[in-house]
């Protein structure tokens, strides 16, 4: 889309009364992921003010939404992932909803998905259908390995890039098996990475530059790029970095970050002058959710959700200081958008 069709749009969402726009508003965005990596992506430009379209199947929507654990029969992954989104529902492999779709492309600056490649060629909506429905479209592709390579037709999840991205190998201890994160980074990196990748297309439009842009996103490599040190580690002198040898105390959990020799003096220095040194507890959710810090930063926010009762939110990270931006909805039922859609992205009264 051109830009001042995205000024115009941004203008708009700017009057709105009460509105606390952020950056991205104006930008229009359509998610077409499943699970976690690409709708993750398409919910961090939507904290930061985009319009976000979330396209689901019409027979049960995205299967996240059956993902445990559940509360009043609703997946709590499924509202983490879908807040300030709407939803319209599609059959893709239909000729009329294959249809509507291009339609909504041509409105739309970023279209966001993650399947194995080939998925969207074989739906006649791959790269080089989209571009020819609108010639500027940004589409930030998530996949285990990427779309060429020996690999590019595996599936893989979170914790499949964790283990071939080399981290497993250097989470836990030296003495233990290779250790999964607690929770899915390959997919948050992805997410976060794919973000980037769409602004960085959306600034290059924005320069002159035109044409439609691929953003290409492996989760393994999103892995990997932080795994910078340790590849040249190896690279350099042979060595295989593995899991860390550090001897954990017993008792109350903390974490210690020393990067140079010397930096602690005395456990008793810690205590007396805590504001000095890079040691912290170890923090349970409870116990995070209550820290003085995290309550007088108003990094947790609570909004009102029609199913769940009144429920907490992380806020918009990063913050802006002019364009604060704001979590705007919470999850949407399925379909619930169809006709507010259709109307602000294509000028029609009905679905």
């Amino acid at each position: 889309m051109a830009e001042s069709d995205v000024g115009a749009r941004a203008a708009h969402h700017a009057s709105s009364p009460g509105a606390r726009p952020g950056p991205l508003r104006g930008l229009r965005v359509i998610d077409l992921g499943q699970v976690l990596a690409g709708p993750l992506c398409a919910a961090l430009l939507g904290d930061l003010g985009a319009d976000v379209v979330k396209v689901e199947k019409r027979e049960g929507g995205d299967d996240f939404r059956r993902q445990a654990p559940l509360h009043r029969g609703v997946s709590l992954w499924w509202t983490a992932s879908a807040h300030d989104k709407r939803s319209i529902a599609l059959d893709l492999k239909g000729e009329a909803d294959r249809a509507l779709f291009l339609r909504l492309v041509a409105e739309a600056d970023v279209v966001t998905a993650n399947f194995v490649p080939g998925t969207l060629e074989r739906l006649g909506l791959g790269f080089d259908d989209l571009r020819r429905v609108n010639p500027a479209i940004v589409l930030v592709f998530v996949s285990g390995y990427g779309p060429d390579g020996p690999y590019r037709e595996r599936r893989a999840f979170g914790r499949n890039a964790e283990a071939f991205g080399g981290l497993a190998s250097v989470t836990g201890y030296a003495d233990s098996v290779p250790m999964p994160t607690g929770f899915p980074v390959a997919d948050g990196f992805s997410a976060a990475f794919g973000a980037l990748g769409a602004v960085a297309a959306l600034y290059r439009s924005r320069r002159g530059e035109r044409g439609a842009t691929l953003v290409d996103v492996a989760l393994y490599e999103t892995i990997l790029r932080l795994l910078e040190v340790p590849v040249r580690v190896y690279d350099r002198t042979g060595v295989v970095p593995s899991a860390s040898d550090t001897v954990s105390a017993m008792g109350e959990r903390f974490a210690v970050s020393e990067i140079e020799p010397g930096l602690f003096t005395s456990t008793s220095s810690w205590q007396s002058e805590p504001e000095r040194e890079t040691t912290t507890p170890v923090l349970s959710i409870d116990r995070l959710v209550e820290s003085p810090h995290v309550r007088a930063r108003g990094t947790i926010l609570r909004r009102e959700d029609p199913r769940l009762g009144e429920v907490a939110l992380v806020g918009v990270v990063p913050r802006f200081s002019r364009t604060p931006g704001e979590i705007r909805r919470t999850a949407p039922a399925l379909d619930a958008d169809r006709d507010a859609i259709l109307r602000d992205w294509l000028g029609e009264g009905h679905g």
